[in-house]
């Protein structure tokens, strides 16, 4: 596993296998969580902490879209597909138009909690990060 350092999280490069992320779910369940977080997780979200700002729109179709800045820099402004299981969200970077995160980047946070207007990650560098709804 090769794993790239950004401003955002440690980014894992894991090519097709998503289960070697380290925060990623072992084995395949039919838990119905997992689809239940994925229906919270659908709109727009900010996280700021330390002067970064961190945004992402999640769409019902398992599409992503997002951005991390500091004063006065945009450092990332990706796209790509996510999914949730076994309480994990897995991301997979399809493009950034900065150039931090490489297409086919794989990464994963352990997702601590949701509700409709707030969730809270578990990053694989062992931050939390609490994210609050953006109202459209």
């Amino acid at each position: 596993m090769n794993c790239a350092r950004t401003e955002r999280t440690s980014l894992c490069e894991l090519g097709s296998a998503a289960e070697n992320c380290p925060c990623a779910p072992r084995r395949a369940s039919c838990v119905t969580i997992s689809q239940v977080a994925n229906r919270k997780l659908v709109g727009r979200w900010r996280a700021s902490s330390l002067g970064r700002t961190a945004e992402y729109t999640f769409a019902a179709n398992g599409t992503f879209t997002g951005s991390v800045e500091v004063p006065g820099r945009l450092i990332a402004d990706f796209m790509g597909n996510w999914s949730v299981a076994q309480n994990v969200i897995l991301y997979e970077y399809t493009r950034d138009a900065v150039g931090s995160i490489p297409a086919r980047t794989k990464d994963c946070d352990k997702l601590l909690n949701a509700t409709q207007d707030v969730f809270t990650i578990r990053a694989a560098d062992g931050s939390q990060r609490r994210y609050v709804r953006v109202a459209d």
